[in-house]
């Protein structure tokens, strides 16, 4: 067995020279740096390991696996090149296991192909890489952020906007604090953070906006708040050209909610006035061109702090809220492309804002969330689809009601709830994850998981990567500095 100093391995580095014996096809040489957190307690390389095992899956079958020591490199002979390529490295403790990195699907070219791995404890939470090339100082975004957005790009990075300062405030406080203009990116297999330029005329501070993600790859940041007053401002990224185009929605609005629908995102509702403190019931269509001037019907019952969701027949479902006047809503609402009205869908059993909801097999599980009286909500409830049939039941409960938490499918059978605020619009943050998955029976059973963040966080995104694991970001939590959690799965 070999215990290894973490300095000494903060990368670990593989070279997989490839054969390249009878020509038969085009092979090309992989070199792979493991990265681990900057946090000693996270870092399996900082922990006695005997072995690592090296494997490549791909489209035309497993090369590997091998054990290479940590000290020494390693060859894989016959790798193609191609797409689709996915790497993993599994740390190994007394033939057990313990660590892994994994890629999310990659193209392997002939000649030198240099990848960056984090590599985490597997079934665990732990912080991110250090930002510095050699592996020194802290790891994590470099402004402490809540109530931003996180995108993944189809180049396989994360955009991460805005949001505020997450020492002090939260939702519902009517608190005029200052927003965040500043944005920065990391690979998803890397997670090593980095800030993006953006001209101060372009980005405009906001928090509690939308970002999202169109067919051709673009970006629309739409709307949110600074200083307690909404935001007109549109901001399009184009990843192609790595770069922001500004706008204008016309609007001021902020905590409304967003769907790509063909080409365009359809903003629904929202926050609006000159204050700022009244529910909207508008929808606006915006693409890479801006505002794109078409009519669209508005919601029957304005809302604001609501979910949206689009369902794969392309129907838009609005789920809860508050009204104009700050009372939950259990109201559900539902537009078919086309149709000049939206309808009336079943009502949920309880009614709550600032809600999340996300797939679970067929159907879409509905979480915690504010009540009336600024309670939190621990029910879940499912959303069934039958054709064009929606109903809605009660599934089970949270071990916390909590709010301004994350709801992430990791497959079509497993969701994890994290974190939170608990039990009150002024409750403290929670580190409780939550495992909601559908069993054969369709019943959904409800697991408080062992593993919990390191940092109880609220108001933060958790975004499912190619890898499989989850990338917690930013949130307001008792120790800002620790911002991005990875759950490698099991």
């Amino acid at each position: 067995m070999l215990s290894v100093p973490r300095r000494s391995f903060a990368f670990a580095l593989f070279a997989l020279v490839l054969s390249t014996s009878g020509c038969e096809r085009n092979v090309g040489r992989l070199i792979v740096k493991l990265l681990p957190s900057a946090v000693d307690a996270d870092n399996p390389l900082a922990s006695s390991v005997s072995e690592l095992r090296f494997r490549v899956d791909g489209p035309e079958g497993l090369t590997g696996p091998v054990t290479i020591s940590l000290d020494g490199t390693g060859e894989l002979p016959g790798i193609p090149t191609g797409d689709g390529q996915v790497v993993t490295v599994e740390g190994v403790l007394s033939n057990v296991p313990k660590s892994r990195a994994r890629s999310a699907p990659l193209r392997i070219d002939e000649g030198n192909n240099v990848i960056e791995l984090f590599m985490g404890f597997i079934g665990q939470f732990s912080r991110a890489p250090a930002r510095a090339v050699d592996g020194s100082g802290d790891g994590g975004l470099s402004t402490p952020r809540a109530f931003h957005t996180t995108t993944l790009l189809g180049n396989g990075k994360l955009l991460v906007v805005g949001g505020v300062d997450p020492s002090s405030w939260r939702p519902e406080q009517n608190m005029a604090v200052p927003a965040l203009a500043s944005v920065e990116r990391a690979h998803q297999d890397s997670l090593r953070f980095e800030r993006v330029e953006c001209l101060a005329d372009t980005c405009t501070p906001r928090a509690l906006h939308t970002a999202t993600r169109l067919p051709d790859g673009s970006v629309i940041i739409a709307g949110g708040q600074q200083q307690g007053a909404p935001v007109a401002k549109l901001l399009t990224f184009i990843p192609e050209q790595g770069f922001f185009v500004s706008g204008s929605l016309g609007t001021a609005f902020s905590e409304h909610a967003a769907a790509a629908r063909g080409d365009n995102a359809v903003l629904v509702g929202g926050r609006g006035g000159q204050s700022g403190s009244g529910a909207l019931g508008g929808v606006t269509l915006v693409n890479g061109g801006g505002v794109v001037p078409e009519p669209h019907p508005g919601l029957l019952q304005p809302r604001r702090a609501h979910a949206l969701i689009r369902l794969d027949d392309g129907r838009l479902v609005a789920i809860g809220g508050f009204d104009a006047g700050g009372r939950a809503l259990a109201s559900i609402e539902i537009h078919t492309p086309g149709s000049p009205v939206w309808t009336q869908g079943p009502n949920l059993e309880t009614a709550r804002a600032h809600l999340r909801v996300a797939r679970l097999g067929d159907s879409y599980i509905v979480s915690g969330g504010l009540g009336d009286g600024g309670v939190a909500v621990n029910k879940l409830e499912r959303l069934r689809i039958d054709g064009e049939t929606l109903t809605v039941e009660e599934v089970g409960q949270l071990p916390t009601a909590v709010w301004a938490h994350t709801a992430t499918a990791l497959d079509a059978t497993v969701q994890l709830v994290i974190g939170g605020f608990a039990d009150s619009v002024n409750g403290g943050q929670t580190n409780i994850v939550t495992e909601l998955r559908l069993l054969d029976s369709g019943n959904v059973q409800i697991t408080p998981l062992q593993a919990r963040l390191n940092q109880p966080r609220a108001g933060h995104t958790a975004t499912l990567l190619g890898s499989g694991n989850v990338v917690v970001i930013g949130g307001v939590g008792p120790s800002p500095s620790e911002t991005v959690e990875i759950y490698v799965a099991p």
